[in-house]
């Protein structure tokens, strides 16, 4: 959520508040708990690479039912499962960009990786504020569909 909700966000959903408004903050949190103790196995059976390649999948569905969502509940399922990619890849992707960078590289990498997380994060509260001031449409799809396009197809 950003800290300025939309009014399209507040007028479609009639300003969500109290346990509403903390489920759906909750759940992606609770997606990656499940994404983080299926990571192990999922890992261990396929590999890191192809392990953070699944997790993109579940970014994508949960981003379309999010975007066709009509409900709370919608919303709700869809931020759970954009959380079982946050949990597999928050425990993958460290890990196996230690073991694919040269031993001299190796913290270097971890930092520029966390630091393009933060960047993204910072760059996402701007894109937002510029999207809820537009006219209420789905125009957010692509800003958050594209980014795991290209992490899909190197994986």
């Amino acid at each position: 959520m950003t800290p300025n909700l939309s009014t399209q966000y507040v007028d479609y959903f009639d300003d969500p508040h109290g346990i509403i408004q903390g489920a759906i903050g909750a759940a992606l949190a609770a997606g990656s708990v499940i994404g983080s103790l299926m990571a192990g196995p999922i890992s261990n059976k396929w590999g890191r690479r192809d392990a953070i390649f699944f997790a993109c999948f579940w970014w994508l569905i949960g981003t379309a039912v999010q975007v066709s969502c009509k409900n709370f509940g919608q919303l709700i399922a869809g931020r759970i499962l954009n959380g079982v990619c946050v949990g597999i890849t928050s425990s993958q992707v460290p890990v196996y960009l230690a073991e694919i960078a040269k031993k001299d590289k190796r913290g270097s990498i971890i930092v520029i990786q966390q630091l393009a997380i933060e960047w993204g994060i910072f760059i996402s509260m701007f894109l937002s504020s510029y999207i809820s001031l537009q006219p209420a449409t789905k125009k957010e799809l692509p800003y958050v569909v594209l980014p795991r396009v290209p992490l899909s197809e190197t994986a």
